[in-house]
């Protein structure tokens, strides 16, 4: 646009961080949702995602994205809003300490307050959660011995 100051000058501090925060979030999303579009579905071991979109829809949908992207990068360079940088590292960080308290609420005593569990339920289920909270556990120590704030 060829006015862009004048609209820069109508946007006041508070309004222009809102417009960024809600801008990031349909960013963000559109990212998400790219994803899944892409996905041909994802198999765990005790989970299944499956994508029934045809190629027709999927095709539509990363169309419509494309224009949801463009219109935020039209509205950064008008209202000259920033660019958030994170790290995952925390993020990481997060995950990992809440798989340690799920895992740790996932033996044999805990499982208390469902009734009480089968005596010989502790003997098999209690070593398998406890090697998982040992392998969540090195993973957290991988994260501490390199010091990643530096990089």
């Amino acid at each position: 646009m060829q006015d862009d100051e004048n609209y820069r000058a109508k946007v006041n501090e508070r309004h222009r961080q809102v417009i960024e925060l809600h801008l990031r979030i349909v960013e963000r999303e559109m990212a998400e949702l790219e994803t899944f579009v892409l996905s041909n579905g994802e198999e765990g071991i005790l989970y299944r995602v499956r994508n029934p979109l045809s190629e027709q829809v999927r095709k539509e949908l990363l169309a419509q994205i494309g224009k949801v992207r463009k219109g935020i990068r039209e509205l950064k360079e008008l209202y000259n809003l920033a660019v958030e940088e994170r790290d995952v590292v925390p993020r990481i960080r997060a995950l990992l300490s809440h798989d340690w308290i799920v895992l740790c609420e996932t033996v044999s005593k805990q499982l208390r307050g469902f009734g009480d569990p089968d005596p010989e339920l502790a003997k098999v289920l209690d070593p398998s959660v406890e090697k998982l909270v040992d392998v969540v556990q090195e993973m957290q120590a991988i994260l501490r011995s390199n010091d990643l704030s530096k990089e």
